[in-house]
């Protein structure tokens, strides 16, 4: 059931992901504003259906089982960060997301964290810099 949702959802998603406007010079190119939504929608559509396919019989936890509280505190680190990325910038913005986000999950290797979050971000910003996408500074980042 639960992998047919999933699917329903990923579908939706793509489809959703082919409105995205495109600008003039943009709507040739290989990398746009659309590309990595159809990614997602597409890889996520094709584990949904390898899950329909294994037919997993595990069954999933009910609403009172589960611990919403790292999941809200998720939420709000995503949100916060789609707040701080306008004055902070991607790079800093991003090590500060990445590094909370496995705490607040749990992880306890300082060092894991701190290399993961950093190595990731330079990673990204070496690929979307490559690519040719702007990646705003912020505004910390301009008084620099």
């Amino acid at each position: 059931m639960s992998g047919l949702a999933l699917l329903i959802f990923f579908a939706a998603y793509g489809i959703a992901a082919q409105d995205i406007q495109l600008d003039f010079w943009a709507a040739e190119e290989t990398f746009n504003a659309r590309t990595f939504p159809t990614f997602i929608a597409v890889g996520g559509a094709g584990f949904s259906l390898l899950l329909l396919l294994t037919g997993d019989s595990r069954s999933l936890p009910g609403l009172g089982e589960l611990d919403l509280g790292p999941l809200l505190a998720l939420v709000l680190l995503l949100v916060s960060f789609t707040f701080l990325i306008e004055y902070l910038g991607f790079v800093l913005a991003g090590i500060g997301l990445l590094a909370i986000a496995p705490v607040l999950l749990g992880e306890k290797h300082w060092q894991l964290i701190i290399t993961v979050s950093i190595g990731v971000v330079a990673g990204l910003y070496l690929l979307l810099s490559a690519l040719d996408v702007y990646l705003d500074p912020g505004l910390l980042g301009w008084l620099l």
